[in-house]
């Protein structure tokens, strides 16, 4: 697969830097230990992508639904005032997560690279 798609270099790109910034964190800080399975878990899955594994993006289409849905929520509760006094950083971090979901929900539906996977998954015996 010479042509990659720009999405999934970009996705893959953005995986990579979020999987090892928890793992960063984790090794900062040991007490958190779920850091380390989140960096780990999109680190791997990036690469998935990257090979363009048909695992991998039914797996983060699945990750894109829930995050949409939860961060859908979350805005709509910091709109509503439930988090007192929290509404500017519930913004600033819940919107751009959500609107990332969107892309990613976007990307690997998109007829061309959903092609490319199911390609790639076809090609093994």
């Amino acid at each position: 697969m010479k042509n990659r798609a720009f999405r999934i270099k970009l996705l893959t790109l953005l995986g990579l830097l979020v999987g090892a910034f928890n793992i960063f964190i984790v090794a900062e800080d040991k007490s958190n230990m779920l850091f380390l399975f989140i960096g780990t878990g999109c680190i791997i899955l990036s690469l998935g992508l990257f090979f363009y594994k048909n695992w991998a993006r039914i797996i983060a289409i699945i990750f894109s639904i829930l995050f949409i849905f939860i961060y859908l929520l979350l805005l709509i509760y910091t709109f509503l005032g439930a988090f007192q006094g929290f509404g500017g950083i519930g913004l600033l971090f819940n919107f751009p997560v959500l609107l990332f979901s969107l892309f990613v929900l976007n990307a690997l539906n998109r007829p061309n690279i959903k092609e490319q996977f199911l390609s790639q998954q076809k090609k093994r015996p």
